[in-house]
């Protein structure tokens, strides 16, 4: 009887454990009331899992993965390239290969450094644009300005 409490308490602690707030969760909730197709929910969910053990927010991810990135590469481009009017003038075709290719080595450092498995990302992705009200969680919390059709309406 007295190993009987015993396991029963190491199981009880384990759940109780187990269901400490992880840095996703309201994202995560939002994610399951979208009802989306399983395997994206899945790839969802994998993605958020995989952020809450590195303690980055979804938003946070997005926002650097999509924004901050480029801003520093066009910076790294245009110091490169040092005319003053990178930013605003067509660019050669030299010029566009070196930012698509710091770009693309950014990008996939930070994905690695996150252990984030990229093969799921064009699932959430897709969900993000695709879905107002994960726009506008993100915009929201994460000070964005992604377009939303249904709001402009």
């Amino acid at each position: 009887m007295k190993y009987t409490l015993m396991i029963f308490t190491a199981v009880v602690c384990l759940v109780a454990c187990s269901k400490a707030p992880q840095p996703n969760d309201e994202l995560r909730n939002l994610v399951e009331e979208m009802n989306f197709q399983k395997d994206t929910a899945d790839a969802f969910n994998s993605v958020l899992n995989t952020l809450d053990q590195q303690n980055v927010l979804f938003g946070d991810f997005y926002k650097y993965y999509h924004y901050t990135i480029q801003d520093s590469c066009d910076n790294v481009a245009d110091a490169k390239y040092d005319d003053g009017e990178y930013l605003y003038r067509e660019k050669s075709d030299e010029e566009q290969e070196f930012l698509y290719q710091i770009t693309v080595k950014a990008i996939n450092d930070y994905h690695q450094r996150l252990a984030i498995d990229t093969a799921l990302l064009p699932l959430v992705e897709e969900k993000v644009v695709l879905t107002p009200d994960v726009k506008r969680y993100i915009n929201q919390h994460f000070d964005l300005q992604m377009y939303i059709p249904e709001d402009s309406n």
